[in-house]
């Protein structure tokens, strides 16, 4: 059933689930996930996610918070096809914060809620610290979340390598043009790089000579 579901269409999926709640797979998959093995535990986890079963949402959770990192992340993922307004509200901001967890994990995980974790990630920036930041940027970068230029706006002025370069990554706004050529003379090469590439984007005519004489850049 679960490999079938794999590479069906929307209409062959609701057939599939109709035949699964005949044969009680829903009530079969809960217990699984309270009494299986470590295997037992992830088919039910994956069964529970194309299910949607609102009583699989509690020892879901419980799984996103074990050790086992393969079946967290099942679970996780599982938690965002049930009810991907839940998975934004509480665990979007767990999963960015865990450094247990690869970005680009995070993101695969969270990619099918971005909708619902745009306004969550975007509400979090102005608290977040700043060793924290990076992380949260990449994490909206790869899901492909913008944020409006009075956002963005202080965070190019932040004293943090890394932030900036994350910000820089990101900037498509000609309203912040005039920040970016400002951090096209930082000292670190890497920030002059970004701010290049930013401008890539964003330049003018009139920036044309300082784009010129980052050509001689001694890195």
């Amino acid at each position: 059933w679960l490999h079938r579901q794999g590479g069906a269409r929307a209409g062959a999926r609701g057939a599939l689930n109709r035949l699964a709640g005949e044969l009680a797979c829903d009530r079969i998959a809960l217990e699984l996930l309270a009494r299986g093995n470590r295997g037992e535990r992830l088919l039910a986890t994956m069964v529970q996610g194309h299910l949607g079963n609102p009583e699989a949402i509690a020892p879901l959770k419980a799984l996103v918070r074990t050790r086992d990192r393969l079946l967290s992340m099942h679970a996780s993922a599982a938690l965002v096809q049930s009810d991907p307004n839940l998975a934004a509200q509480e665990m979007a901001p767990a999963l960015v914060f865990d450094g247990l967890w690869p970005v680009r994990e995070v993101v695969a995980v969270l990619y099918q809620a971005r909708q619902y974790c745009e306004p969550v990630l975007a509400g979090m920036l102005p608290g977040t610290p700043g060793q924290h930041l990076p992380r949260l940027l990449q994490v909206m970068e790869g899901l492909r979340i913008s944020l409006p230029p009075a956002q963005l706006a202080p965070l190019l002025r932040h004293d943090s390598v890394d932030v900036l370069i994350c910000v820089l990554r990101v900037v498509a706004s000609p309203v912040l043009r005039r920040d970016v050529v400002g951090l096209v003379g930082h000292a670190d090469w890497r920030v002059r790089m970004h701010a290049a590439r930013a401008l890539g984007r964003l330049a003018l005519r009139d920036d044309v000579p300082l784009l010129t004489k980052l050509l001689s850049d001694r890195e």
